[in-house]
């Protein structure tokens, strides 16, 4: 008679369910190092470090431009002046537009 062993630890869950996917890679002790210095520093963890860094990596420079000027010290500004009716400057005001309609109320310039 075979005996059928029970499996040790949780069940998986549903892929429906699941939030995170395990991906495995390599690293040297170097990279490894820097990006638990800067996750310590952001207060994340090196798994949550890594995903955003790869995430930014995916992102358009619009998107990124976005995120950090929402992830900013409140006390932080940028002022760049230009020409009116540069093309440059319509370009970036219409970002700056963009980037303060996503921010909280209080952090709008």
């Amino acid at each position: 008679m075979s005996e059928t062993k029970a499996k040790r630890g949780r069940p998986p869950m549903p892929a429906a369910r699941r939030k995170r996917n395990n991906i495995i890679f390599r690293a040297r002790d170097s990279l490894k190092s820097q990006l638990e210095e800067v996750a310590g520093n952001n207060g994340r963890s090196l798994s949550e470090e890594v995903e955003f860094r790869l995430e930014c990596s995916l992102m358009s420079p619009r998107e990124r431009l976005i995120l950090a000027w929402s992830q900013r010290e409140p006390s932080t500004s940028l002022k760049i002046t230009f020409p009116s009716g540069d093309v440059f400057h319509d370009g970036l005001r219409a970002l700056a537009d963009e980037i303060d309609s996503v921010l909280p109320e209080g952090d709008r310039q």
